[in-house]
């Protein structure tokens, strides 16, 4: 049984799920109604002699409204700064609840990877290239939480702080950054991505997995995700996600359904851009966010924009990118953009590489909008 929240948690949550206080109290009590005629009384204090029965008591009415465990409610209470996501494997033949060993580790490795290559993403994309990170992908798994399953065939529970800890230096105190609700994002971005791809490819044509390369699927995320088919890859699977109350930045919470037999297209779709080092075309408007120029080592003239990017598929997307320049000039026009905080747009080829999404443009396909 996960620790009862606080008083104060409680009302934070009751007021973002959609209850009204009422103006009416009783006995230094609030009362809380919701839209389908539901009421709680929430104690004023957290030291008085029946909160405890009265936190059960709202405990037991919000599983009813929201049709899902007490334990589990409490549990996202108490962390108003997790973002958290559902994934459900669907194993044939047994009850609720319950997966064949070698199918839950499988899952298990896949949704590791998931989380490690989204992670990889976000921190390649943040930190200048060769410049050693404050944070390795380690270092975020450690602050992953893997929660227990509830019933709906078998369901892996993962929260991940929105609000990072980052690791102290120099005997400072820890600090906290939003890298957790960036991976976080990247996440619900590649797997929403992969699902369009499944949705518009066949087995004779898989150019949509090109295209979803701008989001940042790379071969090895097909492959984390297709675990999760089990061990033919034929299963449904879906992927809930839920997101920090304590952040209101962030997609529509909700699920991402994989019908029976995609997770062998994915892991088609995967193996095809495994076979290809460029995958598409894409325009990117936005402004530059910061530059880098490596002038010993091959890896020159590239900077970081964001902005929407437009892919030949007509998918538009905002994120940040690093775009890599075909000469000084461009990247001197850059510097030129930087500096008069002017947009710019430039277009190119989608590489996925290293973990990293890049965007390589040519001479002619540089442009400054201001």
């Amino acid at each position: 049984m996960i620790a009862l929240p606080s008083i104060q948690d409680v009302r934070s949550y009751l007021s973002d799920s959609g209850w009204r206080q009422e103006p009416r109290t009783w006995r230094q009590a609030t009362i809380w109604a919701h839209a389908d005629g539901y009421e709680v009384l929430v104690p004023p204090r957290d030291d008085l002699a029946d909160t405890g029965l009265r936190l059960r008591e709202i405990l037991g009415v919000l599983a009813q409204v929201e049709q899902r465990p007490s334990d589990e409610i409490a549990g996202d209470i108490v962390t108003p700064f997790d973002d958290i996501q559902l994934y459900r494997a669907v194993p044939e033949g047994l009850p609720d609840g319950y997966i064949p060993l070698d199918s839950g580790v499988r899952s298990l490795h896949g949704i590791r990877d998931l989380v490690a290559t989204s992670a990889q993403a976000v921190i390649a994309g943040t930190s200048p290239p060769n410049v050693e990170p404050p944070h390795t992908v380690r270092d975020i798994l450690r602050q992953v939480r893997l929660g227990p399953t509830r019933a709906g065939s078998y369901v892996f529970t993962l929260r991940l702080p929105a609000r990072t800890e980052e690791l102290p230096t120099d005997g400072a105190p820890a600090e906290r950054s939003l890298l957790g609700r960036e991976i976080a994002r990247q996440l619900h971005q590649v797997i929403t991505s992969v699902h369009d791809a499944v949705t518009a490819a066949t087995d004779e044509d898989l150019t949509p997995f090109e295209r979803a390369t701008a989001a940042g699927v790379t071969p090895q995320l097909c492959d984390a995700l297709s675990q999760l088919a089990g061990r033919r890859y034929r299963q449904p699977f879906d992927v809930t996600f839920r997101w920090a109350r304590g952040l209101p930045d962030h997609p529509a919470a909700g699920t991402v359904r994989f019908a029976e037999g995609k997770g062998r297209l994915i892991r088609a779709g995967g193996a095809h851009l495994g076979r290809r080092s460029r995958a598409g075309t894409a325009t990117l408007t936005g402004v530059v966010e910061s530059l880098h120029d490596e002038m010993q080592g091959t890896d020159r003239w590239r900077v970081r924009i964001r902005g929407t990017v437009n892919t030949i598929s007509g998918a538009e997307d905002t994120r940040s990118m690093w775009v890599r320049l075909g000469s000084q000039r461009l990247y001197d026009q850059a510097i030129s953009a930087h500096q008069g905080q002017q947009r710019i747009r430039v277009s190119g080829e989608i590489s996925a590489q290293q973990g990293r999404t890049d965007l390589v443009v040519g001479r002619d396909e540089f442009e400054v909008l201001e």
